[in-house]
């Protein structure tokens, strides 16, 4: 039981402990043969105890159950509360139906925990023939509520009254369990008397025959035996048969006796035979479906996913039912272990996702691009990163609807100069459309402003290779060549690809100024002056006669160099 519900009883507990009765906490879980399971939990204040209340307070509109929950992952919980006022007292009772409750993994049940930290209260075991439904849990315990009450040695247990009840299918075998009480009433319930100052471990196991499976087994063991016994009569002979056939190859003769005895009783029972069979095993397929999805599952969790997709494979050649769409109960896992930032385990299960086929592909990837957005917008980059990738890989159609989304994104990040956070958002542009040269240009100019020079041309040489006239991305990689990796010659070629291909007289300008640097360090003077002064003048037209002044002033620098040189030329 929760602290809310316990600061409640303690503030109330010196009131009422002997002159106005306990309060009553009682959980109910009721599985059915359908793989579901109810879970009841009522919390009733008697009608005395309600009188000490404060007047002013409308206590009857209170949820005392609100926190106590089942929590699990892999399926949804449908939950309703309802108010209580009896004679029996006032109070709330909370309904939850798990349903497909052998696909979940349930880290509490109302008021229990899992006996062990890393485990599941409820695991269910898939056989051919039967499922085995395993029940362990133990009481949550409260924690200790400081209280101003004058009686410290107040015991839960004469305040609360508690009761689990779990009732079990009709159909159910081989139940065994911890406690010895029964209902009176329905002996397939079974009770355990809830002690506050104890773990209260509670055991519980049971089994559900696969009836299907076991059927059509037995129908094909019967026609098997049938058979047998019709040969032992002599009614069908094997044994004749056979070494008949075994003779034909060797004698005239007996191939003509052979010929005079028709087969086709012989046929007809092997193919009852095989009809039995097959009919067995097309009945158990979809258990041995959920079997293996579920050894799957659990290879991931353990690092064996080559194996898991293996199982996988097999599982999705005998899945001839339509309507058994084995990767939702993956995806949620994936889902499940994103929300716990498990990226790797994760990746895993939507791999597995994929291997299904399944035709939930573009529903998988709306959802996954939906979650990807709320991410982005959190700023939990590495998470939206994760999550469309997995998107992209369900339907990349789908998940490029979010492309507009990541490309502000990266404008806001680029612009506040969050370089690297810029750079992840670069990466999950590029898996949205790998094969856009503006993503690449992108990721250009991030690692660019990085410092990652070599990795920056890169990115620069494979937008060129995508969009070979894209003039800023040549002015942007000579930069690089010219003034971090001293390559000018690859340097000059883009400066005077952006003179070919733009338009821009600003990018002119800046490719002819950097081309008179390149051939200054070449010492090729004249050069030098000739494309200074071309940049002069575009800044002219442009009327930004400071950067013009500044090109007349290196144009004069440079004239001078070539001035001083031996059989220089001089202008002046």
């Amino acid at each position: 039981m929760k602290k809310s519900i316990l600061s409640y009883l303690f503030l109330l507990c010196g009131i009422a402990i002997i002159s106005t009765g306990c309060i009553k906490a009682d959980t109910t879980i009721t599985f059915d043969n359908k793989d579901n399971m109810k879970v009841e939990t009522t919390v009733l204040f008697p009608q005395e105890l309600m009188k000490y209340a404060d007047s002013n307070a409308d206590t009857s509109k209170d949820d005392l159950t609100k926190d106590i929950d089942t929590e699990a992952n892999g399926i949804k919980i449908e939950t309703t509360v309802q108010n209580i006022d009896s004679k029996d007292g006032v109070g709330t009772r909370k309904i939850e139906i798990c349903k497909n409750v052998s696909k979940a993994k349930f880290s509490k049940i109302s008021m229990l925990i899992p006996q062990n930290s890393n485990g599941s209260i409820l695991s269910v075991k898939n056989y051919v023939f039967f499922k085995k439904y395993i029940f362990r849990g133990q009481l949550e315990q409260p924690e200790k509520t400081k209280t101003k009450t004058s009686d410290s040695k107040v015991n839960p247990n004469d305040l609360i009254s508690s009761k689990l009840r779990v009732q079990v299918p009709k159909q159910a075998i081989d139940v065994k369990s911890n406690t010895n009480v029964k209902d009176a009433d329905n002996t397939n319930i079974y009770v355990w008397k809830i002690d506050y100052s104890k773990e209260n471990p509670i055991n519980l196991e049971f089994c559900l025959i696969n009836w299907w499976t076991t059927v059509s087994s037995v129908v094909g063991l019967l026609l098997l035996v049938v058979c047998i016994i019709l040969g032992r009569k002599g009614k069908l002979d094997f044994a004749k048969y056979f070494q008949n056939l075994k003779i034909s190859s060797n004698s005239k003769t007996t191939a003509k006796q052979e010929k005079q005895k028709s087969p086709a009783k012989i046929i007809g029972i092997s193919l009852i035979i095989l009809v039995g069979l097959g009919t067995a095993i097309f009945f158990s397929l979809p258990t041995i479906c959920n079997t293996l999805v579920d050894n799957s599952i659990k290879n991931v969790y353990v690092g064996e996913t080559e194996k898991a997709m293996k199982m996988i494979e097999v599982a999705n050649l005998l899945n001839t039912n339509k309507n058994n769409d084995i990767s939702k109960e993956i995806f949620a896992k994936g889902l499940s272990e994103l929300e716990k930032n498990d990226n790797t385990t994760a990746k895993a299960f939507f791999d597995l996702v994929a291997k299904t086929k399944s035709e939930n592909s573009q529903k998988y990837s709306q959802e996954l691009s939906d979650k990807a957005v709320s991410a982005l917008n959190a700023n939990q980059l590495a998470k939206s990163k994760n999550l469309i990738e997995a998107a992209a890989k369900f339907d990349l159609k789908t998940a490029q609807k979010t492309h507009a989304d990541f490309a502000k994104k990266n404008l806001a990040l680029f612009t506040a100069k969050k370089y690297n956070e810029a750079l992840t958002v670069c990466d999950i542009l590029l898996t949205l459309k790998p094969e856009n040269h503006e993503n690449w240009f992108r990721k250009s100019l991030v690692l660019m402003n990085l410092n990652r020079n070599k990795e920056a041309v890169e990115a620069f040489t494979k937008t060129i290779n995508l969009k070979n006239d894209y003039a800023i991305a040549y002015l942007d990689r000579g930069y690089i060549y010219q003034t971090k990796l001293a390559d000018y010659d690859k340097a000059l070629y883009d400066f005077n690809q952006v003179i070919r291909y733009s338009s821009d007289k600003k990018q002119i300008a800046l490719a002819r100024i950097s081309i008179a640097e390149i051939y200054t360090k070449k010492k090729d003077y004249r050069k030098a002056m000739d494309s200074a002064w071309m940049a002069k003048e575009l800044y002219e037209l442009l009327g930004n006669y400071e950067k013009a002044d500044e090109c007349y002033r290196y144009f004069d620098y440079v004239a001078e160099l070539e001035c001083n040189r031996p059989n220089g030329y001089c202008y002046y």
